[in-house]
């Protein structure tokens, strides 16, 4: 799936960011070097075989805390999200896969 996202994201020269923890939002845009480091985390990321939850037991659905980063590219062909609750996913559309090595995405100061 990372592979997937990788090739979408190809040549693509800005992501918008939106960090959403402890009740906050943040939104970052991504550009030259900090869409690299985004591509190099992604590419360092172990993900297992896809989950399947039911309906309404989503992690993260039901608690607060954790933190949620949806990533879209500019072109618009591309998005996903990473999500920390405790356990970590990486998300695409409705397909959420477990990552073996979680680590907080790399974000702009």
């Amino acid at each position: 799936m990372k592979d997937y996202l990788l090739e979408a994201l190809g040549d693509t020269e800005s992501i918008a960011v939106t960090r959403y923890s402890g009740g906050r939002e943040e939104a970052y845009t991504l550009e030259g070097a900090d869409v690299k480091a985004l591509k190099e985390w992604m590419k360092a990321l172990t993900l297992g075989e896809e989950a399947t939850f039911e309906e309404g037991a989503y992690p993260g659905e039901v608690s607060e805390g954790g933190e949620v980063y949806y990533f879209e590219a500019s072109e618009g062909e591309a998005a996903f999200s990473y999500r920390d609750f405790g356990e970590c996913y990486l998300v695409v559309e409705d397909h959420w896969y477990p990552v073996l090595n979680p680590a907080e995405p790399p974000l702009p100061e």
